[in-house]
């Protein structure tokens, strides 16, 4: 942790006050629960604040990683270039702490390792609950890989212009990456493009803002997936779940997934199942961080693509280009 609070209630902040000695000699305590602090001051990991002990606090793990340490510097100092920011904001109302808080109404939040999805609702649905929008930047732990899985579908949000997205942190190349226009294919397998900002150039705030800024609109194109029997059957001979699912669910219609022979659309936005969807069992997943109701971006993709029935690559846009179709 890089604040701590005096006994007068006053915070230190480590990354303003260069002060070491003066610090050390204070009694400091933790802003969230009060307990007592000491101040860590060694050569491997940056300067910070540890409770003496941790059996009643809440608000900071007591392995909270260098890296994670890092990045809340980095960004903190970055946004103080140009925008009022504090790190560790302690906000009382909803007993959380803020990485950063940013003018008072975005909390941006580094996560660096996995959680459960129920703490991560409930963190989520406390900064909404006080009108405060949370930004969520991943770690190196939690980047997107070849799939996505639930956890990760919890951090993505969605806008018109760049379709679902995705912020990671890179702390050994000290950049801000952007994933945006994330499809995935039949197999389950992930595309998308990305952006890449390096730690203090640009304005931290106007960036976090680009998902939303009017721009040209991009494509990503996807490659012809010719085995999609042969993978069905593996998968149903190996139980995967998933795959025992949906063929229980085509058992129940009288059919068979080994029926499909034609796959005109073989690329999709995240949390529509096609499979579902030919048997008009839509079962959209829902995403803690997007508030919109996105079953018409999902029929417009599907119009316009059924009405190109053609082989070969499949080029996918933005949301906003099949809302004008």
């Amino acid at each position: 942790m890089l604040t701590a609070e005096y006994l007068s209630g006053k915070i230190i902040n480590l990354l303003e006050d260069d002060n070491i000695e003066s610090i050390k000699e204070r009694k400091l305590f933790c802003p969230g629960c009060k307990g007592e602090v000491v101040l860590k001051n060694g050569n491997i990991r940056a300067r910070h604040f540890a409770h003496k002990s941790l059996k009643n606090c809440e608000f900071y793990s007591e392995n909270e990683s260098q890296e994670h340490l890092q990045l809340k510097m980095d960004l903190y100092k970055w946004l103080n270039y140009d925008t009022y920011a504090q790190v560790e904001y302690y906000l009382p109302e909803i007993m959380q702490i803020a990485d950063i808080m940013v003018e008072l109404n975005i909390a941006l939040e580094v996560q660096c390792s996995s959680l459960s999805l129920k703490r991560l609702s409930e963190r989520t649905l406390s900064y909404k609950k006080i009108g405060c929008s949370v930004l969520w930047l991943l770690g190196k732990k939690l980047h997107l890989d070849k799939k996505v899985n639930k956890l990760n579908m919890n951090f993505l949000y969605f806008s018109m212009n760049c379709g679902f997205y995705y912020w990671e942190l890179c702390n050994k190349q000290k950049c801000l990456v952007l994933k945006y226009l994330i499809h995935e294919d039949l197999k389950g397998n992930l595309i998308y493009k990305e952006k890449i900002f390096p730690f203090f150039k640009g304005n931290l705030l106007d960036i976090l803002r680009f998902p939303y800024r009017k721009q040209k609109s991009e494509v990503i194109e996807g490659k012809k997936i010719s085995d999609m029997e042969l993978y069905i059957s593996q998968n149903l001979r190996r139980k995967n779940g998933k795959w025992m699912e949906i063929a229980g669910l085509y058992y129940q219609k009288g059919l068979s997934l080994r029926d499909i022979k034609n796959y005109p659309v073989q690329y999709f936005p995240l949390g529509f199942n096609y499979y579902r969807w030919l048997i008009n069992e839509s079962d959209h997943s829902s995403f803690l961080q997007i508030n919109r109701d996105l079953s018409h971006y999902y029929e417009n993709f599907i119009k316009y693509y059924k009405l190109r029935d053609k082989s070969g690559r499949q080029l996918m846009y933005p949301p906003a280009f099949y809302g004008k179709m």
